[in-house]
């Protein structure tokens, strides 16, 4: 793994119930441990660690590389996919055409993320409480 990457920071939402089932099912398949889950929402959350103000980490997904580089959107899912094994799919988000398409129905999630994470909760719940506290602690940098 890139060490200028990995350990990846993915920055979640830990009220949105979408967000603790992807968090959940990309902890289930880090089993080398080169993300870092940290809940935006958490009492101890600092937001000024990355440069943004907590409303703007809430907006659209963060991460942060190993480097200090801070990266947003679907790019976070790349590499957390990458670190993940599915380095193929990764490679495929990244390509010209399906990267510009990712973003723009990235766009369309992110602004409509709170109202589906409270209409679809009751069917991320087996996957969220499947997230054990050590991985998805809530914690600060």
């Amino acid at each position: 793994m890139d060490p200028r990457i990995y350990p990846f920071e993915f920055l979640y939402d830990g009220d949105c119930a979408l967000c603790r089932a992807d968090v959940a099912r990309l902890q289930r398949r880090d089993r080398d441990g080169h993300l870092r889950f940290i809940d935006v929402r958490a009492d101890t959350f600092d937001p000024s660690h990355y440069g943004r103000t907590q409303a703007q980490l809430l907006a659209r997904i963060h991460g942060r590389c190993a480097d200090g580089r801070i990266v947003d959107g679907p790019a976070v899912f790349r590499i957390a996919l990458a670190a993940t094994g599915l380095r193929r799919v990764a490679a495929a988000m990244g390509w010209p055409g399906v990267a510009a398409m990712l973003e723009l129905g990235y766009r369309l999630f992110a602004r409509h993320r709170p109202w589906l994470s409270r209409r679809l909760a009751r069917f991320c719940a087996a996957d969220a409480a499947a997230c054990s506290s050590a991985a998805c602690e809530r914690r600060q940098p």
